[in-house]
């Protein structure tokens, strides 16, 4: 390690970093052109700079790597300042879901005795409240939030239950998360219910099970109480309880806006921070405008979705429009000339390929969401729609990083989680 001189407070600082090449007494032009990768840890206590900390083995905290640099990891301005991966494609994968997590290598992850999932980091959510079993509530906690890098096969309805019932007001579903269909069939607990549809077995993706769910093979409209399909969720569902066993019980948010053009909340004009101030909301109804009646603000699980502000915090911005700019415009015009290619394009979460589901609904349409299209904008949309699903979770505080220096988080070489 080397020692640091405290400078003058705000004074800038300067390192020059020198790479030699070891006296082999061989020749080394193979090294040529080589590239590096790694980072720079200041110990601002000790004022020294410690060796890298792959070298030593074990295992670090999730906030040892996920610090702001202002490149891909980002402090999102929010009152709970969340730290989010953004841009194109940031080096923010990491192992999940595997069979087996003993001995697990960048060079086995994905043979068949390991078969782990590339999963991606969204941050670290900060103000969370856990639930324990005992009902214990525990609260302003830190949490990593991952999301699955590739949709589950096959089409979703969120919902598509009849009217009457649960929180179904009308023939087309309900956009409350706390019943619908998709949640049980993502979550523990649902294997049957009698809210699910006749000859539908709930809790498949949990269970990692076979069986028939609300669902189409295509992107499209649904039917009411219909949209029945073979769900094969015996390799793609939760491998084992090592896994489950990661995933934090916690208080997911479930405030909504509006379509109406005279609500405050009013969809096409909001930016990314508006839909995060909207999501977080106790109250069921902030607009001037037609409200439905009450509805959950709140739900304790296990697997929900991604918000649309994750979506619009992940983008990077691009040259004509930098991230900033971005975030500063309507995530309803995000399909504008240049602001495509800009916002959308470097963002992350965006499926150029598919529709996606995620937790926004409408306050003033008992049966709509909000989902992210295509073209990645908002849309409103009927809850018994079938569209792409990315399972999200919050991973438990004990679940860390294995200490290896040949990891970076990339694709290639995602970070190796730690039980």
């Amino acid at each position: 390690a080397t020692e640091i001189k405290e400078p003058a407070k705000g004074t800038k600082q300067y390192y020059k970093l020198t790479i030699e090449f070891k006296e082999l007494n061989k020749e080394q032009d193979y090294n040529q052109g080589a590239t590096f990768e790694g980072k720079i840890y200041i110990d601002g206590k000790e004022g020294m700079v410690p060796s890298s900390p792959g070298v030593t083995g074990g295992s670090v905290p999730f906030s040892d790597i996920i610090v702001a640099d202002n490149i891909e990891i980002f402090d999102d301005g929010t009152d709970e300042h969340n730290l989010r991966y953004a841009g194109g494609d940031p080096n923010n994968y990491i192992w999940f879901n595997c069979k087996k997590y003993d001995d697990l290598t960048d060079a086995n992850a994905e043979d068949s005795t390991h078969d782990c999932e590339r999963w991606r980091i969204i941050g670290i959510m900060n103000g969370m409240t856990t639930v324990g079993e005992d009902g214990v509530e525990t609260t302003d906690q830190s949490l990593v939030k991952i999301i699955r890098d590739e949709p589950l096969p096959n089409y979703y309805v969120f919902d598509n239950k009849l009217e009457g019932s649960g929180t179904s007001e009308d023939k087309y579903g309900s956009n409350d998360w706390t019943d619908s269909r998709l949640m049980m069939l993502l979550n523990p607990g649902y294997t049957t219910n009698e809210l699910n549809a006749t000859g539908t077995t709930g809790s498949l993706y949990w269970d990692s099970h076979n069986g028939k769910c609300s669902g189409a093979i295509s992107e499209g409209g649904g039917v009411s109480d219909g949209n029945i399909i073979s769900c094969n969720f015996i390799t793609e569902g939760l491998k084992n309880d090592t896994t489950k066993n990661m995933i934090e019980n916690v208080k997911w948010k479930l405030g909504g806006i509006s379509s109406d053009s005279s609500a405050q909340s009013y969809y096409v004009k909001a930016k990314t921070a508006t839909y995060y101030t909207y999501e977080r909301l106790t109250e069921t109804c902030q607009t001037t405008g037609k409200c439905i009646k009450e509805r959950a603000t709140e739900w304790t699980g296990k697997i929900g979705l991604m918000y649309l502000s994750d979506y619009g915090y992940a983008t990077g911005g691009g040259e004509t429009y930098n991230r900033q700019k971005c975030l500063d415009y309507k995530l309803r015009n995000w399909s504008d000339t240049g602001y495509q290619t800009d916002c959308a394009g470097n963002d992350w979460l965006y499926d150029s390929s598919n529709g996606q589901w995620n937790l926004d609904p409408l306050t003033n349409a008992p049966s709509r969401l909000l989902s992210i299209t295509k073209n990645g904008i908002p849309a409103s949309t009927t809850a018994q729609y079938a569209l792409k699903v990315n399972p999200t979770l919050y991973l438990k505080l004990s679940v860390n990083i294995k200490n290896e220096i040949f990891t970076n988080g990339s694709s290639d070489h995602p970070y190796i989680i730690v039980p």
